[in-house]
C-alpha cells in the first residue's frame, strides 16, 4: 500500500532507522563469533544440508546449526526481543524515537524487525501489509549463514548487510513489482556502499570504483544494468544518496545513529 510521504525527511529517517538496524545487527555478529565458529565445527557435516534446502527454497529453521546461528545472533543484541506474533522467528523491539520519526513524516502505522527463516532467496525484505501501513523488515538469517560464520569474509558481511538493508529501506517509496523500483532501490544501496569515502566524480568513476573497490557489490547484475541502462541518470541518484548519507552523519563509516526519545 503506497504511502504519503516528506521528503527529504523521510528518507533521511529511514536512512538513520537502516542505519541504526545495521549497526544493531553487525555489533550483535561480532559477539556472536565465537559461538557461530563452535557451530561451524560442530554442525560441519550438516551445512551442505542448509545450502541443499536453501537452494529448493525449503525452511532450515529446524536444523540446529541454523536455530543457533539465529538465537545466538539475536542473544547479543542490545535492542530487547519481543514476541514476533508466529513460532519461526525472533522479534527484535525497534525503539520508538525511530518509529515515530517514521510516523512524523510519512504514513507509516508501525514497524518491526524480524530474524526469521522464510525459505525464500531473498536475503532480507521490506514487508508490509496491502491493507495497511504497518512494515516490517524481515531478516532472512539462513542465507546469511555461510558468510557471517566464516571470519575471512567479516567485512563482507557487515558491508552485504548494509548493503541489503539500505536496498529493503528504500522500498518503503517504492513497492512496486518489477525493475524499475529494484533500480531505485539499488541506487540508494550503492550510494551508501560508496559513501565510507568521497563520492566519485563521475559514472565512470563510480563504475571503475565498485569493480576494483566495491566487486562485492558490482556482482549484482541489476546494479551493473542500472549503470548500463539508467546512465546519467542512475549515477546522478546515487550520488544523490551517497550525499545525503555523508551529510547527515549516516555513510558506511559512521558511528551508530543516535536513538533520542
Amino acid at each position: 500500500m503506497r504511502i504519503k510521504a516528506l521528503e527529504p525527511q523521510f528518507s533521511i529517517a529511514t536512512s538513520r532507522l537502516a542505519s541504526a538496524i545495521h549497526h544493531q545487527l553487525i555489533a550483535a555478529s561480532r559477539n556472536s563469533r565465537p559461538r557461530w565458529k563452535q557451530l561451524s565445527i560442530i554442525y560441519a557435516d550438516t551445512i551442505p544440508e542448509v545450502r541443499r534446502l536453501l537452494g529448493e527454497s525449503q525452511q532450515t529453521i529446524h536444523l540446529p546449526v541454523v536455530k543457533g546461528f539465529m538465537l545466538e545472533w539475536a542473544r547479543h543484541l542490545e535492542w530487547p526481543l519481543c514476541d514476533p506474533g508466529c513460532c519461526d522467528a525472533i522479534g527484535v523491539e525497534v525503539p520508538n524515537a525511530f518509529i515515530n520519526e517514521l510516523k512524523q513524516y510519512g504514513t507509516v502505522a508501525s514497524f518491526e524487525l524480524l530474524l526469521t527463516d522464510t525459505h525464500k532467496t531473498a536475503l532480507a525484505s521490506l514487508g508490509n501489509n496491502d491493507h495497511d501501513h504497518r512494515f516490517g523488515l524481515i531478516v532472512n538469517c539462513p542465507l546469511w549463514l555461510q558468510l557471517a560464520m566464516d571470519d575471512q569474509w567479516a567485512a563482507t558481511f557487515e558491508k552485504q548487510l548494509g548493503v541489503v538493508i539500505h536496498h529493503e529501506m528504500g522500498h518503503f517509496r517504492h513497492q512496486q513489482n518489477g525493475i524499475r523500483s529494484e533500480f531505485l532501490a539499488h541506487s540508494r544501496s550503492v550510494g551508501w556502499a560508496l559513501s565510507a569515502s568521497a563520492m566519485p566524480p563521475s559514472r565512470e568513476a563510480a563504475v571503475a570504483c565498485l569493480e576494483t573497490a566495491h566487486p562485492d557489490v558490482w556482482y549484482n547484475d541489476e546494479v551493473r544494468r542500472l549503470f548500463a541502462e539508467q546512465g546519467e541518470a542512475a549515477w546522478r541518484l546515487v550520488r544523490l544518496w551517497g550525499n545525503l548519507f555523508q551529510k547527515h552523519g549516516l555513510s558506511r563509516t559512521a558511528a551508530p545513529a543516535a536513538e533520542h526519545s
